[in-house]
C-alpha cells in the first residue's frame, strides 16, 4: 500500500495546533503568490490538492493512495487517472510505502525543522573575542566573497565589539559595509608629494624656478616639474 502526504502540512493551515479540527483554514497565499500554485492549470488538480489538504488534516495521517478509498472520497478516477494529478503535484506531495510513510515523513519533517534552525542560528566568530555573530548561511557568503580574507575581516570586528563596544543590528552587513568603504580608500587616487622651488636654481630647459635636482643630490640638472623625468612628474607636484 501506498500513502499520500501534503509536504509542509503547516504552510496551509496556520495556526490552530490548540484545538480540534473543525474547519480547515487554507493559506490564502496558495491562490495569490505562491509560485508553485501557479503552475497548477488543472481545475481538477487544483481541486484535488485542496481536497487532499483537508483529508489529511481531518485524518491526522497520510492518506492511502487506494482506487477504493479516493472513490470514497468523492474522486472520478474515470474523469482524470490520479497518477496524472500526482505527476502535477509534485511539488506538493509525497508518495511513500506503508512501512515508512508516517515515521519517515515525521523524521524528514523533524530534520527539515532541525537543519532550518541551524541556518538561522547565530554562531559565535571571532579569534580572540568570539563577539561576531553570524549565521552559518552568512558566514559562507563571507568565505565566497572574500576566500582567504574571510578571518581577518571577522577579526576586525570582533576586536572593535571588543575595545569600543559597537552594536550593530546585523554583523554580515557590518563586514560587508566596513570592506566596501575600505575598499574605496584603496582605490582612491594617491595625493601627489609636493616639490617646492629650489632657491638660485632655474630649470635648464625654460628658465623657470627649478624645483627638481638629480637623483645624486647634486645640482647639475635642474629642471621645473614640467621638464622633469616623467617618474618624478608621476610622484610629485608644484
Amino acid at each position: 500500500m501506498q500513502y499520500i502526504h501534503i509536504k509542509n502540512l503547516e504552510k496551509f493551515h496556520p495556526g490552530y495546533k490548540d484545538r480540534t479540527l473543525l474547519w480547515a483554514k487554507i493559506h490564502f497565499n496558495m491562490v495569490q503568490g505562491d509560485p508553485d500554485c501557479e503552475m497548477i492549470d488543472n481545475e481538477i488538480d487544483w481541486a484535488r490538492l485542496i481536497k487532499f489538504i483537508l483529508l489529511e488534516l481531518q485524518a491526522k495521517k497520510p492518506l492511502p493512495l487506494d482506487p477504493k478509498y479516493l472513490v470514497k472520497k468523492g474522486f472520478n478516477l474515470k474523469k482524470r487517472p490520479i497518477a496524472l494529478t500526482l505527476q502535477v503535484l509534485h511539488n506538493f506531495v509525497n508518495v511513500s510505502t506503508e512501512e515508512n510513510s508516517e515515521r519517515a515523513i515525521e523524521e524528514k519533517r523533524v530534520e527539515e525543522n532541525r537543519e532550518e534552525k541551524k541556518r538561522e542560528e547565530k554562531l559565535s566568530f571571532g579569534k580572540e573575542f568570539q563577539k561576531v555573530k553570524l549565521t552559518k548561511a552568512e558566514f559562507d557568503k563571507l568565505t565566497e566573497k572574500f576566500e582567504n580574507r574571510t578571518a581577518s575581516l571577522i577579526d576586525n570586528l570582533d576586536s572593535a565589539l571588543a575595545s569600543k563596544g559597537y552594536k550593530y543590528s546585523s554583523h554580515y552587513a557590518t563586514i560587508l559595509n566596513w570592506e566596501r568603504r575600505d575598499s574605496g580608500r584603496d582605490n582612491a587616487p594617491a595625493k601627489k608629494l609636493q616639490l617646492f622651488p629650489i632657491p638660485g636654481k632655474n630649470c635648464e630647459k625654460c628658465g623657470v624656478p627649478a624645483v627638481w635636482k638629480n637623483a645624486t643630490g647634486a645640482y647639475d640638472h635642474c629642471y621645473c616639474l614640467e621638464h622633469s623625468p616623467q617618474a618624478v612628474r608621476d610622484k610629485y607636484r608644484s
